[in-house]
């Protein structure tokens, strides 16, 4: 399958078929071409038989007419494969040992993807903010090495030569948190060293709660200005977007405002959109890891449920003001085909697709 002109998505970890479904279908509603899809490790270990469910899944999104973007080796511990231990990324040995184990899954899952026709990759996954990772609220990581500029630079160097020998002509990109990283003000130097594997930069924009400001015009744009400063003019792909409807502050008003603004916002300034999610998340994907007997939400319970534009029970969120519906679902479909409208006639408005 080719790819799309200009990105629209969102994500999607491995479901149950039937909520695969309802995913695929309020994609096709909402006029999205993409579904950017988590890639356990742990569960792609026989990917190259067509019966494991993330072929199976993969390749029903593609029959579909959607585009898949999978991430590939995401060290997170729940993802990881029985034979790596979540904690031992301590030592330079067990250190060259994953990232031989991680070029070896890459370098199978790109084989099976590309016969698929898949032709963009995420490598990794806010690898800039792993350490932070390791630390509550998240303790989504674990191991010092994560903290290590040397070794996360060998991993990334070794995963994109091994995505590039799989699938020479493929797009890559890995995404960036904006507002966490290891530290901070490390941002920076983290893109100037690995942007030179890439072929994008990807931006997970994430803003905290202004009460008294309902405008990201300037926040996404200070950022897309500098990634494609720091990323040597490469285009930028907002990887994640998104804002809660609850928890700390946020409601299904500001949600419905953010949606409103960051659509056209991202067609003007970007080269594509994944919104992390239009449903939200079941309950069943809140257990704690099996591998860590950690909760992998912590305090962050109050808001990682309720990306969604859709509740649980597949009901669009609204609330009534003044006697007027806001329901963010409906903001949503109505922007992204407006910005879908506008694109018809122009083969190819940004120039990047090979």
């Amino acid at each position: 399958m080719s790819s799309p002109n200009y990105i629209w998505g969102v994500s999607c970890h491995p479901k149950p078929r039937e909520a695969l479904d309802q995913l695929i279908a309020h994609a096709h509603e909402a006029g999205l071409n993409t579904i950017r899809y988590e890639l356990p490790w742990r569960m792609a270990q026989d990917i190259t038989d067509k019966q494991n469910v993330l072929y199976r899944q993969i390749k029903h999104i593609t029959d579909s007419g959607l585009s898949v973007i999978p991430i590939l080796a995401n060290g997170f511990c729940h993802w990881l494969p029985d034979s790596i231990s979540p904690g031992s990324l301590y030592d330079t040995t067990t250190q060259q040992q994953y990232i031989k184990q991680a070029s070896q899954h890459v370098m199978t899952c790109t084989n099976v993807l590309n016969d698929l026709g898949v032709t963009i990759y995420q490598v990794e996954n806010e690898l800039n903010a792993a350490g932070m990772a390791r630390m509550p609220p998240y303790s989504w990581r674990k191991g010092s090495a994560w903290h290590r500029e040397s070794f996360k630079t060998e991993l990334i160097k070794t995963l994109c030569d091994t995505v590039r020998t799989a699938a020479p002509s493929a797009i890559l990109y890995t995404n960036f948190h904006n507002r966490i990283s290891d530290p901070p003000h490390r941002l920076k130097h983290y893109m100037t060293t690995w942007m030179k594997h890439f072929d994008w930069a990807g931006l997970d924009f994430y803003q905290e709660i202004d009460f008294f400001k309902f405008d990201w015009n300037d926040a996404l744009l200070k950022h897309i200005t500098n990634y494609k400063k720091w990323s040597d003019g490469k285009p930028v792909f907002i990887s994640e977007t998104g804002y809660p409807s609850q928890g700390y502050g946020h409601n299904i008003k500001r949600q419905s405002q953010f949606v409103q603004q960051i659509i056209p916002l991202a067609k003007k300034h970007a080269i594509g959109m994944i919104y992390l999610h239009l449903i939200d998340r079941v309950r069943e994907e809140q257990v704690p890891s099996k591998q860590t007997g950690l909760n992998r939400l912590g305090p962050l319970h109050r808001l990682e449920p309720y990306w969604g534009l859709i509740d649980q029970t597949g009901v669009p969120k609204s609330v009534t003001e003044d006697d007027t519906v806001i329901c963010p679902w409906e903001t949503f479909k109505t922007h992204i085909k407006a910005m879908t409208s506008c694109e018809e006639g122009d083969s190819n408005p940004h120039g990047f697709i090979h």
